[in-house]
């Protein structure tokens, strides 16, 4: 087997599959019904809405808007079960994305965003959460990636807005995201291809990077 074919089922196999989007509404653009924002339910608050302008929206034309209450959550549950099988073998990665903004006033309100991997009976295997932010400025990606912990079989994502001013709580979201990656097993003797294939993609990489610098 010559080189670059070496060099080509390397980066074959060191790239994991991917799935689709796998949030329903993620960017707040379906029309509400009753005045409820499909595939999300209120969990605090009871003005969860959409809002398009001042600032304008980062994907399509709304995004996520509590209203006027003085906290607010947000939440959608993920059913991650047919990945059951690759998720207890630690081959299950999920790639979240999401954005972020808050009105332009002091004291800012704040937008937070969490992830939860749940077992079966809903209980946490693993919490990450971005804090709150405020950035009145630009929409601020908030990002986690990571492999289910064995025994996840869904995944909530949650957002919490908290106003610290005005009437309005100013704390945005927009473009949800989770992705998911399944990670190859490697077969006998796979470890040294992918070192070798991946390996030679990344000198060319860097002498590239070289020649463009």
């Amino acid at each position: 087997m010559n080189s670059r074919l070496l060099l080509w089922l390397g980066i074959l196999f060191a790239f994991p599959a991917h799935a689709d989007n796998l949030v329903m509404n993620g960017s707040d653009e379906a029309a509400l019904v009753d005045g409820l924002i499909p595939g999300w339910t209120d969990v605090v608050g009871a003005h969860w809405g959409q809002r398009s302008a001042n600032p304008p929206a980062y994907d399509g034309t709304y995004y996520f808007f509590e209203g006027t209450d003085p906290s607010g959550t947000l939440q959608q549950v993920v059913d991650v079960s047919s990945y059951e099988g690759t998720i207890d073998q630690s081959r299950q990665n999920f790639d979240f994305s999401g954005y972020v903004r808050s009105y332009p006033q002091t004291p800012s309100d704040t937008s937070e965003i969490t992830v939860q991997f749940l077992d079966a009976g809903q209980a946490p295997l693993l919490t990450l959460d971005s804090g709150q932010i405020s950035n009145t400025t630009d929409w601020q990606q908030v990002a986690f990636s990571h492999i289910a912990p064995i025994g996840t079989r869904s995944i909530a994502i949650v957002l919490t807005a908290i106003r610290y001013n005005g009437t309005n709580n100013d704390g945005y979201f927009d473009d949800i995201s989770l992705n998911t990656e399944t990670l190859p097993v490697p077969e006998p003797g796979t470890s040294a291809l992918l070192g070798v294939g991946l390996g030679g993609w990344l000198l060319v990489r860097r002498r590239q990077g070289r020649r463009l610098g």
